[in-house]
């Protein structure tokens, strides 16, 4: 077609009318790459970016989603399924001169642990399965150092960088990083082949290095756990949850968010993951990618995107290029390009389930045990289809209750015996219901996201979603 001959390029242009044009704002529907330079734009920054890219196909030669005879996807993922096999632990021996302060030893791990690695992503109910796990007899989290979230891949081993590439990580080096891994958990509480050893930090699934050293350390092969979430609502949250403090009057403002997104975009032209040039000023009308403010600001209808029409694994190079230590509430978001590497790397074995947020959170909130089970099935627990012995008030198997409808209130009124009412934090207040009536409130209640907001992010995030139906399988299909 004409994009072709005359760019050399073409791409998706979601939500655009062709040949329409927006006279107001004078924003053409039409993909323009009559001009070369295009490639060649100015980014916000004001350097030179070229975002041209090698081996680009046209959308009729994407590849299709279909399964092998063994229900895996193109890529070889397949959601495992039971019966599952049971834990079975093993021991671990090596020999290491690389330990801080410590002459040459024998490290000797009576178990090796963890067993299961929940790698994200962030705000997606997470926390709420950790919760479920610690009512799990059977189930151990880290005791030690950071017990919540480890971070030993990203902080510990510094996997965060590209520049872990250049490290030289021997068989040395790695036995030390394993004493130091097993020094987060309690080795004298796990029963042999009985306990199951987790561990939960949500900011592994951006980082492409770690499954890539990951069985480097971990050579008893432990199973990958991921939740993923409609990427519009995560982002939302994330943004709540790091600009609500109410100790120092900081509350969000969606300003702050809309300005956060423009910096963002502006990135993602800058490193190819958007075509530019991005449009950020007023006076600028040329076909570009149009930063939030300019899209609420001109009220079009025509798509503000101009997306490279890569393969997932292009958009999965180009994502590892990004790779820095900002990393904003958009970046999180790209789940098909962010999970390949873990796909890549855990999927022959079944060693990787991926789980939707949505239904995951609907049957918590009901008590329903049907995720929770397949998780714990998967995790090599052997579970019974039963309901939790939960409190009348229980409304979720986590205790994370879900009110709806209510305001956010981080303190809940607690009514004792003598009548004296007073405010204690919902914080550890769990286990202590005897003689007491609690009164809930919703954990967290944001207030909602700006319509327009809403429709610029959606347009962003649907082409990466429709990866996930390539990479992931048919019950991935228009999930968002």
């Amino acid at each position: 077609d004409d994009d072709t001959e005359k760019g050399g390029e073409n791409y998706y242009d979601y939500g655009a009318n062709d040949g329409e044009v927006d006279r107001e704002s004078g924003d053409d529907g039409d993909d323009d790459t009559s001009q070369d330079s295009d490639d060649d734009d100015k980014t916000r920054d004001g350097s030179n970016h070229d975002t041209k890219r090698e081996n680009i196909i046209t959308s009729s030669e994407k590849p299709s989603p279909t399964l092998d005879t063994a229900g895996r996807t193109i890529h070889g993922y397949r959601l495992p399924l039971p019966p599952f096999q049971p834990v079975v632990h093993t021991s671990h021996t090596c020999y290491t001169k690389s330990l801080p302060g410590k002459s040459a030893r024998w490290v000797n791990l009576s178990t090796a642990v963890p067993h299961l690695i929940l790698i994200g992503a962030q705000k997606s109910g997470t926390s709420t399965l950790q919760a479920i796990f610690d009512k799990e007899p059977n189930i151990i989290k880290p005791s030690y150092k950071r017990p919540f979230e480890t971070h030993f891949f990203d902080f510990d081993m510094g996997l965060r960088s590209t520049q872990a590439y250049s490290r030289k990580y021997t068989e040395d080096n790695l036995c030390a990083y394993r004493k130091i891994y097993s020094e987060f958990f309690k080795l004298p509480s796990i029963q042999a082949n009985v306990s199951v050893v987790f561990e939960k930090t949500p900011s592994y699934i951006v980082y492409p290095m770690i499954p890539q050293f990951l069985d480097k350390v971990c050579t008893w092969k432990p199973k990958i756990l991921a939740i993923l979430r409609n990427p519009v609502s995560r982002a939302w949250s994330q943004f709540q949850m790091e600009h609500n403090n109410p100790k120092k009057n900081i509350w969000p403002d969606p300003q702050k968010f809309i300005h956060s997104v423009d910096e963002e975009i502006a990135e993602f032209v800058q490193y190819g993951l958007l075509r530019g040039p991005y449009i950020h000023r007023s006076d600028d009308y040329r076909d570009g990618t149009l930063s939030l403010s300019q899209y609420i600001r001109r009220n079009t209808t025509s798509s503000p995107f101009r997306f490279q029409n890569a393969t997932l694994t292009q958009y999965a190079d180009l994502v590892e290029k990004y790779q820095g230590e900002r990393k904003g509430d958009l970046f999180r978001g790209l789940y098909a390009p962010l999970l390949l590497p873990w796909v890549k790397s855990f999927s022959a074995e079944d060693r990787l389930m991926v789980l939707r947020f949505e239904p995951f959170v609907t049957e918590e909130s009901d008590g329903n045990r049907t995720t929770v089970n397949r998780v714990l099935g998967f995790a090599g627990l052997a579970v019974k289809d039963t309901a939790y012995n939960r409190h009348p008030e229980d409304g979720a198997i986590s205790n994370r209750r879900r009110l709806h409808g209510k305001r956010r209130s981080r303190k809940t009124k607690v009514q004792i015996n003598n009548n004296v009412t007073r405010h204690r934090s919902m914080r550890g207040m769990n286990h202590r219901r005897s003689r007491r009536r609690l009164v809930w409130k919703l954990k967290r209640d944001y207030d909602p996201m700006p319509t327009k907001v809403r429709e610029y992010l959606t347009l962003l995030f649907r082409p990466f979603n429709e990866f996930l139906y390539e990479l992931l399988g048919e019950e991935w299909r228009n999930v968002w």
